[in-house]
């Protein structure tokens, strides 16, 4: 290797005099709970990436996790005002498995935002069971209460 292009492999990085070094601009102190649930996600996310192995998913653990990757690119939708077209590529590539693993499409609301499948499945309260009848079962405190 020549000493000239040795050089400039080990040069650092030159940055125009103008560009400045990319910092934080946002807020300091995040929205109540975003941060801890922020914090939860990675948590949840770096679990599930040491215990994925091929051959251990079945259709709800792969729609979940796909309803996860989702829902978590909408909410970062927020950070900042040119984020949606940055997470475009997460929509496509969550489209795109769900396409592959023959799962139906994310449930939607009228705007096209994804719903969380609790919200979009969410069923009517089924009506309490009647007690079963047995003219022989007793209810009540039991035999052992001695009163007052």
């Amino acid at each position: 290797m020549s000493s000239s292009r040795r050089r400039r492999l080990n040069d650092p990085i030159r940055t125009a005099p103008t560009e400045t070094a990319a910092i934080w601009d946002g807020p300091t102190t995040a929205a109540p709970r975003v941060e801890m649930w922020a914090r939860s996600l990675a948590d949840a996310a770096a679990e599930l990436h040491d215990i994925a192995r091929p051959g251990g998913w079945n259709e709800d653990a792969a729609e979940d996790a796909l309803e996860a990757l989702e829902l978590t690119a909408q909410a970062l939708e927020t950070v900042h005002p040119e984020a949606g077209e940055a997470l475009a590529v997460a929509r496509r590539v969550a489209a795109e498995l769900r396409r592959l693993l023959h799962l139906p499409p994310p449930d939607t609301d009228s705007d096209g935002n994804t719903l969380p499948r609790s919200a979009a499945r969410r069923e009517e309260p089924r009506p309490r069971p009647a007690p079963p009848v047995d003219p022989d079962s007793r209810r009540g405190l039991g035999p052992a209460w001695q009163g007052l």
